[in-house]
């Protein structure tokens, strides 16, 4: 027996086996690798595409393994430990900064944490009811103590803000932009300048119009513009104080239009003096404005308050009917009617001075 070939090939098949071992160990360790790193990664991402801002506080003395898990509990992240794992990875668990944030389920982990790290929290909440107007919004944000509302109506003025908005174009330079600063929530920091709290509203209301399925195809089929539309909507707010009657009352303005007939809305009265009043006398409905819609034809120059979206689709989408007049009956609901004399009856029976 060849002992010392016998030794050799032994050493060999062991060699063998050992680096067997090593690529089975080091093909395991890749895989796991690999595997991790999927987990780790898909778990960072966004829990969903939805745009919504959720007030999230982080209080004094929390650390980061609680702060994930509340995370967790609000559906902004999608795994608490990997959130947890990778702050500490980066050093950030300690440094999270106490106070109120406005986050989103569309943010991804490493977003929500820089922010939390930077501290980048929320001063105030400013909510633009629907049907505000630009003067009424100034004052909101007066009150807020964000900016004077002097400085606001001095920079709410188109051409501020047409070099990043198209649709404000059509607007005189220095017409307000009245209409186009969206009624929504929003979480506003201190100290910015006006235009950083205009535009922020414009870019919301560019949103929200412009993610209206077919926008432009509904804005062609009623041969309107933007502004058009946007114009129509805030009288209808105005006018509307049910949402089902918005479509309704949508379409005997687009009934007047198309037939030349003025459209006679008190809220464009409104809007001209300043107030609300529940009941116009005639001295009222013979003011010289381009915004009165009883002197003259047509639409307004420009929208009369900010509309919210049901107003708008109202706008885009009118209910078919004829009817060319309607008239309130005390209670937020109108009675509509096809013709003067029917309009006529129908006045008489509320004992109103309306349309």
């Amino acid at each position: 027996m060849d002992t010392r070939g016998y030794i050799e090939r032994v050493k060999d098949s062991l060699l063998f086996r050992k680096k067997k071992i090593v690529i089975i160990t080091f093909f395991f360790t890749m895989l796991l690798f690999a595997v991790s790193y999927l987990f780790i990664n898909y778990n960072l991402k966004p829990v969903s595409d939805e745009k919504i801002q959720v007030a999230f506080e982080v209080e004094e003395g929390q650390n980061a393994k609680q702060i994930a898990e509340i995370l967790k509990e609000k559906n902004l992240i999608k795994n608490s430990l990997v959130f947890y794992l990778y702050a500490k990875w980066k050093g950030y668990d300690t440094r999270i900064k106490a106070g109120e944030y406005i986050l989103s389920p569309s943010m991804t982990s490493q977003v929500i944490l820089l922010k939390l790290v930077k501290g980048e929290t929320f001063l105030e909440k400013v909510t633009i009811p629907e049907g505000s107007t630009i003067n009424e919004i100034a004052r909101i944000f007066e009150e807020k103590r964000l900016v004077k509302k002097e400085e606001f109506l001095k920079e709410a003025i188109s051409k501020n803000y047409k070099e990043k908005f198209d649709f404000l174009k059509p607007i005189p330079d220095n017409a307000p932009v009245e209409g186009f600063l969206y009624p929504d929530t929003y979480f506003f920091p201190k100290n910015r300048p006006a235009t950083y709290y205009i535009e922020k509203l414009i870019k919301r209301f560019q949103e929200v119009y412009y993610g209206i399925p077919e926008v432009k195809i509904l804005e062609e089929k009623l041969n309107m513009n933007t502004l058009e539309v946007v114009t129509l909507a805030s009288i209808i707010e105005e006018e509307a104080k049910i949402d089902r009657e918005k479509p309704v009352i949508s379409a005997v303005f687009h009934n007047r239009l198309s037939k030349n007939i003025p459209l006679q809305s008190c809220a464009t009265i409104e809007y001209i003096l300043d107030e609300h009043k529940e009941k116009l006398t005639i001295e009222d409905l013979k003011k010289d404005s381009p915004y009165n819609t009883y002197l003259y034809k047509g639409l307004p120059p420009g929208p009369i308050s900010s509309p919210g979206y049901k107003a708008i689709i109202a706008a885009l989408k009118p209910e078919k009917n004829d009817y060319l007049y309607f008239v309130s009956n005390g209670d937020g609901s109108h009675t509509f009617t096809s013709n003067y004399q029917e309009h006529l009856k129908a006045k008489n029976k509320q004992g109103k001075n309306n349309k």
